[in-house]
């Protein structure tokens, strides 16, 4: 059991790091697989940064002298408001900026769009099971 918050958020990050770490030698190459797994991990890291300074805002402190995460999938992250400012200008920009994979009215969803839709029907069936 974790004795603070950043206890946690090591943890967390050590999941994604490893499978980045992992994934890497492989996504290097080409390997489909480690590619897939390697770029999940990275943005799934980047996810977890923005949304553990989030909804930890509580345990947040002003330090000024410790690092601060610009951007990219750091292993590490201390709980700052400084660092929450630069995790939401980059979840900002992926959410605003990146392109994504569309389809024209008429054709099957995309890779993406199939991925969402599994996602909105799976918070869906958890919002239905709460309220039963």
């Amino acid at each position: 059991y974790y004795t603070n918050a950043e206890e946690f958020i090591t943890d967390i990050a050590l999941v994604f790091s490893n499978a980045i770490a992992f994934n890497k030698e492989g996504h290097d190459v080409g390997e489909l697989m480690s590619c897939a797994y390697y770029e999940a991990s990275t943005h799934l890291l980047k996810y977890i940064r923005w949304l553990s300074l989030e909804l930890l805002q509580p345990y947040l402190t002003d330090c000024l002298d410790s690092p601060v995460v610009e951007s990219g999938s750091a292993s590490e992250w201390k709980l700052t408001n400084r660092n929450r400012e630069m995790a939401r200008k980059e979840m900002e920009s992926v959410v605003f900026n990146e392109l994504l994979d569309k389809t024209e009215p008429g054709d099957k969803f995309s890779w993406s769009e199939q991925e969402c839709e599994k996602l909105l029907k799976s918070l869906r069936h958890m919002s239905d099971y709460k309220h039963m």
